[in-house]
């Protein structure tokens, strides 16, 4: 597995984790139907990873591609930007789940 199969699951458990926020309600039964596919390619995949609404949900995943690992920052998701927070309280605690279930 490489750092971008987990970057991608990361941005993959943090869309499925998420909720929508404001105006994103009028997205929901599109971000229920996505795909993993639709969803890594609706990200902002730049050098730095960063997604705010994504179909809707309040993902706000920001994360670079390193040479050998996935990097991101040390600061805690707040719920009110990483909904996805909810479910896991640390970016690590993301990147381990996304390791788990690529290696599951």
């Amino acid at each position: 597995m490489t750092n971008k199969d987990i970057a991608e699951e990361m941005v993959w458990l943090a869309f499925q984790a998420s909720s929508p926020m404001g105006l994103g309600f009028m997205h929901t039964k599109i971000a229920a139907a996505a795909t993993k596919e639709e969803v890594v390619k609706a990200a902002k995949w730049n050098d730095v990873y960063c997604i705010d609404y994504l179909f809707g949900r309040m993902v706000k995943l920001n994360i670079k591609l390193g040479h050998k690992d996935v990097i991101f920052p040390q600061a805690k998701p707040r719920s009110d930007y990483q909904s996805w927070c909810n479910k896991y309280p640390t970016y690590e605690d993301l990147q381990l789940e996304a390791m788990e279930s690529l290696e599951g």
